[in-house]
């Protein structure tokens, strides 16, 4: 979101493409920042990369740590967002977004954050992905950014 000058860069801790892995080394920048609410937007490279249990161990980790740094800050986790048709094909992993979105849910719950699904963003506006499937043009952001405002007032 920053490089389509949506969000200011300096509140975007992890860029485009980022994993759990890079979102928890990035964790002392965060804190340095002090922000009252984090959203965490993460997963889509992950779930390329492991399992649903190594998944959750991540994210549970990366949340535990930012609980440790920011014990006030109000957490946020989104859903992973759906991929165009195309994205699945060329990765197969993609088709268990749903599973790892459920999962994510029921950590959220567990550990009394925040679980923001998004399917409700896709199901009414016409979102277009950008040319890799995975990420979206930029009309997109705008909704998203006004759905999450709408959450800290």
């Amino acid at each position: 979101m920053s490089y389509l000058n949506k969000v200011d860069a300096a509140n975007v801790i992890a860029p485009s493409g980022a994993t759990l892995s890079l979102a928890l080394m990035n964790v002392e920048k965060l804190a340095s920042r002090a922000p009252e609410h984090v959203f965490i937007l993460l997963g889509s490279n992950d779930i390329r990369l492991s399992d649903k249990q190594e998944f959750v161990e991540s994210y549970r980790q990366l949340i535990g740590s930012i609980r440790n740094k920011l014990p006030k800050a109000k957490l946020h986790i989104l859903s992973i967002p759906p991929v165009a048709g195309e994205a699945r094909m060329q990765v197969p992993q993609y088709a268990n977004i749903t599973d790892f979105n459920q999962v994510l849910e029921q950590l959220a719950d567990e550990i009394k954050v925040d679980y923001l699904d998004l399917a409700h963003l896709f199901a009414t506006n016409k979102i277009q992905y950008a040319d890799n499937g995975v990420h979206f043009k930029p009309q997109f952001y705008p909704l998203l950014l006004d759905y999450l405002k709408g959450l800290v007032k």
